[in-house]
């Protein structure tokens, strides 16, 4: 036996987009293959068999892939182990030559009757890939991905909700069919279909789970199963799992269905909690780093998160993609009546320094809280409103009490997105003092409403906010600095107009949502383009 080397091809017209098939007397060839002659490359002798066995004229665009096989001894050539080297090749003639004593059968076929018309599975998958990537080529392919996510509207726990919401929605207007399967959420319908997106809730327990992780397990099982019924109908392109919570299901629809993974890292175990020191913690870290091993790419919002997915989990340079989080100005509006608004929760003449965010110590809300004494013994005319919910919450009331200032607060808790528009709009400033974040999509809503931003200086602030130019950073943790850069943004009124101005600029020219799901999609695009080049 020998190892022997081969080329061949999908021919496809390019008047027609129909694929060429050969039939043989004694079989069938997606394309004439033949073997490479002395000093030949495998790009001559593919166009050299076509010529030969067709008279057509072909040009290669791209190339597809390899196969091996074992082809069984004949009279004209030994027993060997072959591998094909495969083109996409284009002619726009249709008159083939066909040699009467080999072939019975030489025609054009649109892709499925070449595809039924076919024996063997490698010839199959060769030519359902070199269809798919001059579909692609040609910007004529719909792609179809499944996102998977815990959390979607109404169903809101942190900025990854909103983030898939306006992703999917605006990737669909991209001509993108987006699949998102997600948990329940109450009086949200279990499916609602739109153009070219579709959202799926799928039941939030099937047995009752005694912790969160184990939850997170069955979350997992009804995401595989409701996409596996999905796939049957339609089959998807590319999955992408949104955070370590969907990891379960992510890696077994990829292994499954055997088509790329991407993950989008929102945030890390790591840098939540400022280490690792639970055997939860542990638990949870890992499955990040698994996640991020099964990802064809990684996605994170902001280049200081790319530097620690890199870190954390050894990822190599060309495996991290950076797309910011966006925006959409349309979310933020409301029909509520903003002065009635401001009646209830400030008096006429009070200045809003509003938070939100979730009340969890990677949101330093208690920073904020301690710095209102300082804030206000300046100026007394102001009012904080904290917006949100979490651990934090009976802790930060009780220490408003113990700081005097409970007559200058109000925690709403959790509140609705039209409620929490309305107060976006009536804010004075918006205050983020975060001790971990990876990006902070509510400063960007913020700075589009023309509000002045007061954040940290770290993490994704401090890409998205040039301090002094388009908003005010602080170092975190620093009470004294965050109350001065408060109280100069509440009394140096002619920068701030400037600083507003050049915050709604930077929203429109860099953040803005149609924008970052164009970028997406060619990644997507790239990423697909590779898969249909691979053997799997």
């Amino acid at each position: 036996m020998k190892n022997a080397l081969a080329a061949g091809g999908v021919i496809i017209n390019k008047n027609t987009k129909k694929i060429l098939i050969l039939k043989r007397k004694n079989g069938n060839w997606v394309l004439p293959k033949g073997h490479l002659e002395k000093e030949e490359s495998p790009e001559e002798a593919a166009i050299r068999e076509v010529k030969e066995e067709t008279g057509l004229n072909v040009r290669i665009i791209d190339y597809i892939g390899k196969t091996q096989y074992h082809a069984p001894a004949t009279e004209r050539h030994p027993e060997e182990e072959k591998t094909v080297i495969w083109y996409l090749m284009e002619t726009e003639e249709t008159g083939i030559k066909v040699e009467e004593d080999i072939f019975s059968d030489g025609r054009f076929f649109n892709f499925l009757e070449a595809y039924n018309f076919l024996t063997f599975q490698q010839e199959k998958e060769i030519l359902k890939r070199g269809y798919e990537l001059y579909l692609l080529r040609n910007k004529e392919k719909k792609l179809h991905i499944l996102m998977l996510t815990w959390e979607y509207p109404p169903r809101i726990v942190g900025g990854l909700s909103r983030h898939v919401y306006d992703l999917s929605r605006h990737l669909a207007k991209q001509n993108v069919k987006v699949s998102v399967i997600t948990c329940e959420a109450q009086n949200a319908p279990n499916e609602e279909h739109f153009e070219n997106l579709s959202i799926y809730r799928i039941p939030e327990k099937l047995i009752d789970s005694y912790n969160f992780i184990s939850w997170i397990y069955l979350l997992n099982l009804s995401m595989i199963i409701k996409a596996l019924q999905i796939n049957q109908k339609e089959p998807f392109d590319i999955i992408h799992s949104h955070d370590w919570l969907t990891t379960f299901s992510a890696y077994v629809l990829k292994h499954s269905f055997k088509k790329p993974l991407i993950s989008t890292i929102h945030a890390t175990e790591y840098g939540r909690n400022q280490g690792i020191y639970t055997e939860e913690q542990k638990f949870i870290h890992n499955i990040e780093w698994w996640l991020t091993y099964e990802s064809w790419r990684v996605v994170v919002c902001s280049n200081n998160m790319k530097d620690e997915v890199k870190n954390l989990f050894s990822l190599p340079e060309d495996k991290l993609i950076m797309l910011p989080n966006g925006i959409d100005p349309n979310n933020l509006n409301t029909n509520l009546n903003l002065q009635e608004i401001k009646k209830i929760y400030a008096g006429n003449d009070e200045k809003i320094i509003l938070f939100i965010g979730r009340l969890h110590p990677q949101k330093g809300a208690e920073y904020l809280l301690r710095a209102i004494p300082i804030i206000s013994e300046r100026i007394k005319n102001t009012k904080f409103i904290f917006v949100g919910t979490g651990p934090q919450f009976s802790g930060l009331v009780e220490e408003a009490k113990y700081l005097g200032i409970k007559d200058k607060v109000i925690f709403t808790g959790f509140i609705d997105d039209n409620l929490r528009n309305a107060l976006l709009h009536i804010a004075d400033i918006c205050v983020f003092p975060s001790i971990y974040e990876p990006f902070g999509i509510v400063a960007l809503e913020a700075m589009a409403l023309g509000k002045p931003v007061v954040a940290s200086r770290l993490g994704g602030f401090s890409e998205i906010i040039e301090d002094g130019k388009d908003g005010f950073l602080f170092e975190p943790r620093n009470i004294l600095d965050l109350a001065e850069k408060v109280l100069y943004a509440l009394t140096n009124y002619e920068v701030v107009e400037f600083i507003k101005n050049n915050a709604m600029n930077k929203i429109k020219e860099k953040y803005l949502w149609d924008k970052i799901a164009e970028e997406t999609l060619k990644e997507y695009t790239k990423v697909y383009y590779e898969y249909l080049k691979t053997n799997w």
